[in-house]
């Protein structure tokens, strides 16, 4: 899909999940964090692959928001996963966060 996307003119990212989640804590560390998220923000087409392979934790989870929250409504976002549809919110949301974007992810068995 991001492939596609390339060769119809967008700019795509394909980024592992489990992979992001190393790479987060690190630009933290070294001062990237916000060019790293920019650079996700404003790519036309984020592909994360591997939803589901573990549990997110608190952190990952306010990390994966705030990547979902800049690019709503303005550039496509696609997570695929083994893991079934009706099982995503229940592994990696909790109800008191307060905020969830998985009811605006649009989702779609292929």
């Amino acid at each position: 899909m991001a492939q596609k996307a390339c060769r119809e003119g967008y700019t795509a990212i394909y980024q592992r999940l489990p992979r992001l989640f190393q790479e987060l804590p690190l630009a933290k560390g070294d001062g990237s964090y916000s060019k790293l998220l920019n650079r996700l923000g404003k790519t036309d087409v984020l592909l994360l692959d591997d939803w589901g392979l573990a549990k997110l934790s608190a952190e990952q989870r306010r990390d994966l928001l705030e990547i979902l929250e800049d690019r709503h409504g303005s550039r496509s976002t696609i997570v695929t996963s083994q893991l079934p549809l009706d099982q995503w919110h229940a592994r990696h949301w909790r109800l008191n966060t307060g905020r969830c974007h998985y009811g605006s992810l649009g989702t779609q068995r292929l």
